[in-house]
């Protein structure tokens, strides 16, 4: 039976990818680890789940439904066997009120990208064995056509208490999330990947609460409504995110390397297709994950050593298993970590929706976006000095570095060769060069910290301000040009220094950041009026580690 309703909103809007985009499929596709979503053209696209389930999950925290109420606009299954609520009345399976089309993607930034990735090993830190990875993504600038809907029912015992005005209050904010691009797609979220921004956004309202409407709504009409009056009214939920724009300056090449070699050159710079102002162009990046990940490596040494110096147990670094990060709860917090499901204390049948919540490490709580770290270059010029670089011939190498002056300007080819440790001269078949990058002037590292994520499954109060406060150390020594990022950092590249962190946008939520610039001098010297928001932070700080040795417990009780 069809439901009784009293209006509809229909959306379109174009959504464009800030950063690179994957939305993963389950067919091996050519081997790669993790292929792109394809639909029934063979085509990209974005799934409409791939779409709702994001928008859900804002949905949900922005207005305070709990995902077990039974009155959600996104639908509920009906269990088999279910009876009455606690009200009494029967509760009844309904589909979603909120539905969302496909989306095929445009590839305005140009052909798909395969992004490789390899895992760290702790002690080393050099590339693990059997950890290396791929993954398929649609560069930024790529735009996909959003259709959504939203059905507004009439009063009802079953489906939820929405009015018009509510609905068009609501779907306005959610739109303005979109458009800020507050609500993240895909995979790899806080790893740089999945930022969209909507634009062009079209609203239109129909009322099929009565004869003429739904006329009206046949015939392909309907109230639309100003989308730059309507967004003045709405209000951006951020709730507990924060984003910060990290800014910084270079003093050597700063580059990841590309997944591919060519004949002549044994180490590429990576880049990833873009818009420019009239064309498609390629960008040199740094990606969010080796971003991420040098960020997070820092972080694991304050804490070892913190710990370390708390006399906590389990504090040898070499017994770790050096394959897989290593467990340290308030790092996981912030970090992220493998996800655990929730303890059952004593006979409890049941584990509530506050224990599952305390134990969902997974995602983590900071996202780090990719990096452009140089000029844009054509795809024509970097095709020529691929050709240049895969050439077979005695001027081969003549020829690439001629093709890098002519197309990229401040490039260079440097040649390199191992030593042979016992004669002192140069070994045998180990020369080897690379395509070196012009210095950057500097860049922008764009962090998004959701502070509400900030849990542990650890009794400690204390977590979301000691993770907050370890973010700022770790931030402090980027400051310090302690953490070099990118490709050879340990052969001279990638040193970089911070010098200003800008707050683009904070939640209510996030009290702690409420100022609005820092410089890097001032984060060194820990200057009281510029990190006054922070007291309560460091508070929790030295609170958390004052309670730590609890760990010594229950080392002791798995040894």
């Amino acid at each position: 039976m069809a439901r009784k309703l009293c209006a509809i909103f229909e959306v379109q809007a174009v959504l464009t990818a800030e950063v690179p985009l994957h939305v993963g499929s389950r067919d091996d596709q050519l081997g790669q680890d993790a292929p792109l979503a394809l639909n029934g053209k063979g085509e990209p696209y974005l799934p409409g789940t791939s779409l709702a389930g994001p928008m859900r999950s804002w949905w949900q925290e922005a207005f305070g439904e709990d995902p077990e109420n039974q009155r959600t606009i996104w639908g509920r299954i009906e269990e088999k066997g279910e009876g009455k609520n606690r009200q009494g009345a029967k509760e009844f399976g309904f589909a979603s009120l909120l539905s969302v089309e496909d989306a095929p993607a445009m590839l305005a930034g140009g052909p798909t990208e395969l992004r490789d990735g390899v895992g760290i090993d702790r002690v080393t830190g050099a590339a693990a064995e059997n950890i290396k990875y791929d993954r398929e993504v649609l560069p930024a600038g790529t735009t996909f056509g959003l259709s959504l809907r939203l059905e507004v029912p009439s009063t009802s015992d079953v489906l939820p208490a929405l009015t018009v005005e509510m609905a068009k209050q609501r779907l306005a904010a959610l739109l303005l999330a979109l458009e800020n691009g507050d609500i993240r797609f895909g995979g790899g979220k806080t790893r740089g990947l999945g930022r969209l921004l909507a634009s062009g956004i079209q609203i239109v309202c129909h009322d099929v609460n009565k004869a003429a409407g739904i006329l009206a709504r046949l015939k392909g009409k309907g109230e639309a409504f100003n989308w730059k009056a309507l967004r003045e009214g709405a209000q951006r939920c951020l709730g507990g995110r924060v984003v910060l724009l990290i800014h910084w300056t270079a003093s050597t090449p700063v580059m990841n390397k590309a997944g591919v070699e060519g004949l002549t050159v044994d180490a590429l710079p990576l880049v990833s297709g873009g818009r420019g102002e009239k064309e498609a162009v390629l960008n040199p990046v740094l990606t969010g994950a080796s971003i991420k990940g040098v960020l997070r490596a820092q972080a694991e040494r304050i804490c070892r050593t913190k710990a370390k110096a708390y006399g906590c147990p389990g504090d040898d670094f070499l017994t770790q298993i050096s394959l897989e990060q290593i467990r340290i709860p308030l790092v996981e917090a912030l970090f992220g970590g493998p996800g655990r499901a929730a303890k059952k204390q004593g006979n409890e049948g049941e584990v509530s929706a506050s224990k599952r919540q305390q134990s969902r490490v997974g995602l983590g709580a900071l996202g780090v976006d990719d990096c452009i770290v140089g000029a844009p270059l054509t795809p024509d010029r970097w095709r020529r000095i691929l050709e240049a670089t895969s050439a077979e011939s005695d001027e081969a190498v003549r020829a690439a570095q001629d093709a890098i002056d002519a197309n990229w300007t401040g490039a260079r080819l440097s040649q390199h060769v191992a030593i042979d440790r016992w004669t002192g001269a140069a070994a045998a078949n180990l020369l080897f060069n690379r395509l070196e990058p012009p210095t950057p002037d500097g860049g922008v590292f764009r962090l998004t910290l959701d502070t509400r994520r900030i849990v542990s499954d650890e009794p400690n109060g204390h977590i979301a301000g000691a993770a907050v406060v370890l973010l700022m150390f770790v931030l402090r020594d980027l400051a310090r040009e302690r953490i070099p990022v990118g490709f050879g950092s340990t052969r001279g590249f990638g040193s970089i220094k911070l010098e200003k962190i800008v707050v683009e946008s904070a939640g209510e939520e996030a009290k702690t950041f409420a100022f609005k610039e820092i410089t890097a001098d001032q984060l060194i010297a820990r200057d009281k009026n510029a990190l006054q928001s922070f007291e309560a932070a460091d508070k929790d700080w030295h609170e958390y580690w004052n309670s730590y040795p609890h760990a010594r417990d229950q080392t002791a009780g798995a040894a």
